[in-house]
């Protein structure tokens, strides 16, 4: 059966007759979410993968809730606790906030405001959480539950120029070049990594 161009133009401009600039800006904006979302979520490495599911791991025994019921909640109580892991995950565990925003918070408002820098969105969290009156509570459980281990951060050794140790850790965890002690030996015996291609630190880190 052969494609009528005409018809498929006719129903087209019918379509568009019914659409106003706004309602067309609407669904462009959503669709560009829409897409951005998905590749931030495909673009969250393992050891910041981690990281949210050890915040997670925390926040639920604090609480007693699952993170699909906070997640998925929008009572205020819920999102109080969505506000404190996200202020948690951006100024404890250094997450990008973009990150932050789409484990947490998931919707378009919250990732438009993220993406597009919108400013004062970063605070929001802390401000939520502060008035949750929890957040103090809630950070000395964490900080208790956080043992400590020693990593190993790869860098491209012509990009390593004056890095602070947390743009250290976050430009190593960008390419996966992330190692415990024993996986760094373990890969390294594996020729997985050029060694002179690189700098190396080993820090002191929260799991």
């Amino acid at each position: 059966m052969s494609l009528d161009l005409n018809k498929l133009e006719n129903k087209l401009d019918e379509a568009l007759s019914n659409e106003t600039s706004e309602s067309l800006n609407k669904f462009l904006t959503d669709k560009r979410m829409t897409q951005e979302t998905t590749q931030t979520e495909l673009l969250i490495s393992k050891p910041i993968q981690d990281k949210l599911d050890h915040l997670h791991t925390q926040l639920e025994k604090f609480f007693g809730i699952s993170r699909e019921e906070y997640l998925n909640s929008a009572s205020n109580n819920m999102i109080n606790v969505k506000y404190i892991g996200c202020y948690v995950g951006m100024t404890i565990e250094k997450i990008n906030p973009t990150t932050v925003a789409f484990d947490f918070k998931r919707d378009r408002t919250t990732m438009y405001h993220v993406m597009n820098k919108v400013e004062g969105w970063v605070d929001f969290p802390h401000m939520y959480a502060e008035e949750s009156g929890l957040l103090n509570s809630f950070l000395d459980f964490y900080k208790g539950h956080t043992t400590t281990e020693l990593r190993v951060y790869l860098v491209d050794d012509e990009d390593d120029d004056e890095m602070t140790d947390q743009e250290f850790i976050l430009n190593a965890e960008a390419t996966g070049k992330v190692y415990s002690l024993a996986g760094f030996q373990e890969a390294y015996n594996n020729r997985e990594f050029v060694f002179t291609q690189y700098s190396i630190r080993i820090l002191n880190v929260g799991e």
